[in-house]
Parts: C-alpha cells; sequence; structure tokens
C-alpha cells in the first residue's frame, strides 16, 4: 500500500508498519512555494515505485494532518489581502481571524491539481482514499483527562475545521470518485499551548480498519490504461492492423449492474478498424461521461483523450463512428453531435437525461450528475443534446416502441430530428423492456458497420488464421 501522508507519523507508527513512504509536507507548506512541488516532483521516482498502471496492487491514502499542524502554527497561510500576510506568520496571531483574512482557495485547488495528476499517473482514482479528519470542537486532552474547550479555542477548533472541510470538498470536486472517509470523532488537542493532537485508540484502530478493508480495483485488460489530463479517463484501445486506418470506432458503455464495464469487445473483436472503448467509471455508476455536480470536467478529460488517439493515428474527426446503446447511446450520440463525428450507431439512447434520471432511475445518480434535482437542471440535462445538434453526422438509431423508456424519453427526439432537419435513419426492433436492447444491437451494430468499413468480419477472421499459422510455423 502506498501512502502519502501531510504528516502524521503517529499513522505509521500504529498500522503495523503497513506504509510504504511518506511525504511529510503538507498541503498548506506545498503551496505556498511552488520550488518546493518543483523539489518534491523532480525526485518523484524516489517516492513512487509504481510504474505499470497494470501492475499495482495497493491504494492512496492521503490524509491532511499536517495540514492541521499547519494551522496551529499559522505558517505559510495564503491570504488575498496583502496587509495580513506579515501578521499571519507571526504565532500570536488571533486565528479568530482567519475569515476576515479570506483565504485564496484558488492557490489550493491549484496544488491539489499538481499533487493528484502525479498520483492518477500511476494509480486509479478509485483507489485513492482521503482520510478527512475533524477535531474535537468540545474538549481537549489534558493529563490524560478531557477537559472542556473554553469560547476562543472552541473558535479556533470550528475554523480549522472549516478549513478542512473546505479542502475535502476541493478534492471532491477535482477528483471526482475518490473515495472522502469523513473521522469527525476521537482526534483532540492534547496541548491548546502547544498545538499537539492526539488520537482515541479506537479512533487508530478505525483508521487501520478503512484502510485493510478498502478493496481495490482489478484491473481489466492487459491493455487498459490511463489518460491523464484533468482528470485520469481509463480506456482500452484497439489498433488497426491492416484496413481502416484511416477510422476510429468509439464505444460508450451502458450502465452496468455492478462495476462499469467496456461494451461490445466481443462484438467488434473481429473488425480490423481502431477501436477506442472509455470506462464511465466516475459516480456510483457512471455520469453519461459529463461530470458531477453539474460540471463537464469529464467530458473535457474525455475529449483529451479522443484527440490524443485521432492525433497519434492520423484520423478526421469526419471518420469516427461513436457506439453505444442505452446510456452509452445517450453518451455517443451526444458526443457524436457536438464533436461532428461523421457516423453515430446507437439502441435505445436516453434522449430526455433529465426526465430519465429524476423519473426513472435511482434519484441519487440526478444529484450526483446534475448537483441537485432542481427543475431548471432536470430541463437543462433534457435539452443537452438538442442544444448541440447537428445535420451534418450521419446518425443510426436502432429503437422499439416496446421499449419502457420510449416514450418518456425518447420519442420526442424523433420530432427534434425533424424540425432541425437531422441526419437520421430509425430501424425499429421488437422488445418488451428496455434491457433488452443489449440483446438486439450487436446484429444492429454489425449491419451497420459492414457498409462503413472497407472489409467485413469474415476477411478478418481469415486474416487472423494466417497471421496464426505463420506465428506457428516460425516459432
Amino acid at each position: 500500500m502506498t501512502m502519502v501522508s501531510y504528516g502524521a507519523r503517529i499513522v505509521d507508527d500504529n498500522l503495523n508498519n503497513d506504509i510504504s513512504f511518506f511525504i511529510d509536507k503538507s498541503l498548506l507548506s506545498i503551496i505556498s512555494d511552488f520550488k518546493v512541488i518543483k523539489d518534491i516532483f523532480d525526485n518523484y521516482n524516489k517516492f513512487i515505485t509504481l510504474k505499470d498502471i497494470n501492475n499495482i496492487e495497493g491504494k492512496l491514502v492521503i490524509n491532511l494532518l499536517n495540514e492541521i499542524k499547519y494551522l496551529f502554527n499559522y505558517k505559510d497561510i495564503f491570504v488575498s489581502e496583502e496587509e495580513y500576510k506579515d501578521s499571519v506568520k507571526k504565532k500570536n496571531i488571533n486565528f479568530n481571524k482567519i475569515d476576515p483574512l479570506k483565504l485564496d482557495y484558488r492557490i489550493y485547488e491549484e496544488a491539489i491539481k499538481i499533487v493528484t495528476n502525479k498520483f492518477l499517473k500511476n494509480i486509479n482514482v478509485e483507489d485513492i482514499i482521503l482520510l478527512d479528519f475533524r477535531l474535537d470542537e468540545k474538549q481537549y486532552i489534558k493529563d490524560n483527562e478531557k477537559v472542556e474547550l473554553l469560547d476562543n479555542e472552541r473558535i479556533l477548533i470550528g475554523n480549522i475545521n472549516k478549513h478542512l472541510e473546505k479542502i475535502s470538498y476541493i478534492f471532491k470536486e477535482i477528483v471526482p470518485g475518490i473515495n472522502i472517509k469523513t473521522i469527525d470523532s476521537g482526534l483532540y488537542i492534547s496541548d491548546v499551548d502547544k498545538r499537539e493532537i492526539e488520537f482515541e485508540e479506537n479512533l487508530l484502530k478505525d483508521i487501520n480498519n478503512i484502510i485493510k478493508d478498502f478493496k481495490t480495483t482489478k484491473k481489466g485488460f492487459n491493455n487498459e490504461k490511463i489518460h491523464n489530463s484533468n482528470l485520469g479517463i481509463r480506456y482500452y484501445f484497439k489498433k488497426a492492423l491492416f484496413n481502416n486506418r484511416d477510422k476510429l470506432i468509439i464505444v460508450f458503455s451502458a450502465f452496468s449492474n455492478d462495476k462499469p464495464k467496456y461494451n461490445y469487445i466481443n462484438t467488434l473483436s473481429t473488425y480490423d478498424c481502431n477501436k477506442l472503448y472509455i470506462l464511465d467509471n466516475y459516480g456510483s455508476k457512471g455520469t453519461y461521461y459529463l461530470g458531477l455536480n453539474g460540471s463537464l470536467n469529464i467530458e473535457t478529460a474525455v475529449m483529451s483523450l479522443i484527440c490524443k488517439i485521432v492525433s497519434e493515428n492520423n484520423i478526421k474527426f469526419t471518420n469516427i463512428i461513436s457506439v453505444g446503446s442505452s446510456k452509452g447511446g445517450t453518451s455517443a450520440l451526444y458526443y457524436g453531435m457536438k464533436y461532428n463525428f461523421g457516423n453515430i450507431i446507437i439502441g435505445a439512447p436516453q434522449y430526455k437525461i433529465g426526465t430519465y434520471l429524476c423519473d426513472l432511475s435511482i434519484k441519487t445518480y440526478a444529484d450526483e450528475i446534475f448537483g441537485d434535482r432542481s427543475i431548471a437542471n432536470r430541463i437543462k440535462y433534457d435539452n443537452l443534446i438538442r442544444l448541440i445538434s447537428n445535420n451534418k453526422s450521419k446518425i443510426y438509431l436502432l429503437t422499439s416502441d416496446g421499449d419502457n423508456q420510449y416514450d418518456r424519453v425518447l420519442k420526442s427526439f424523433e420530432y427534434v430530428s425533424e424540425e432541425l432537419k437531422l441526419n437520421l435513419t430509425i430501424d425499429k426492433c421488437e422488445i418488451t423492456h428496455h434491457n433488452d436492447i443489449a440483446k438486439e444491437f450487436p446484429n444492429y451494430l454489425e449491419s451497420k458497420l459492414s457498409k462503413m468499413l472497407k472489409d467485413n468480419k469474415y476477411k478478418r477472421i481469415i486474416i487472423e488464421k494466417i497471421i496464426g499459422v505463420f506465428k506457428l510455423k516460425f516459432k
């Protein structure tokens, strides 16, 4: 296991030496001097030994205990008003003035981006835990006894906790999918004057259990990779061997019953074409490749990946085929229309995302993606695709009147397509439930690809067999 601690070697002493290394710098001290950042990460390999994402067995634990230590000492606090900078560095400053000081959290945001982007090159976001500590605001420890805090001391602790809460929120915003474990009891000041911290014994056991019980993600494929820009995006790319080198199929995934999965890998396995499978693994069940809390930061990261792939393989956007069914179909339609992909092949998409998430799905998904289930957000996401529609992309839509979602979330798209004069071809199939589209879509996908690609799957099978014979002969 890898643990990055902004301080708190006391944790190391109580975790059975289950920590491989520390970067013993508080977040606060890191952001106060960009030279510190450079010094740390120029020697990054000295700290991080995990090179290959597919070989990661551990997890990354971040805690902010040394942040508390630095707040106690009033060192290196960034403030927006120049007049306070000198006074802040003095230990005798009244910490009650933390609100008037107006800490500039934009600098924290930049620091967290720098730190986490380094980590995400070596580890999955699902394998990162942030231990979000809070100090007890009523009592402190003196001579092994709990003593009531004075009013001004409570204000001090309360301000520190508010600050830690803000940092935790920034982590959540910048690193969607990070596991935040809030620990709001069992941590005390042991000496108010010396600003020392003390754990209750049961808290140390709780921390130990949180880390040991946390399950790391299993690797999906030997060739699965992570693309890092503003966020880490997991993907699987299969390069064309002989034909269709100028084309790219992008597959967006539907909701899954358990963990996020790549879709239609077997269906497309015999097609000789560049294929990019992208995982939607943020949030509880995915985000339509958009973002959490009303943002589009995941979309930004996904497009960074797509641009990287098309650039490296000299592919035009008009030669991209976006593919998906259900949620994946929604995303394939959204990306294809917004970024002018040449062809879009989709099955039973949820055109009205707002209506689907608010009325037909688990409502917590809407809270995660929208930020809240307000009428404004519902309308916004219902019209998300309409607002970015273009009539250049060729859309092939498989749907069914028997789909239980059809009337609520898709039927209106047919009217919109006529109004906006979209290049849409609609085909109907016979299903009685929305989930059955996964059974019908593979054949539909193959029928459309056979007309778009230079070779068919049977020729691809022959090529693979020939390659296999040569490998055996010259082994």
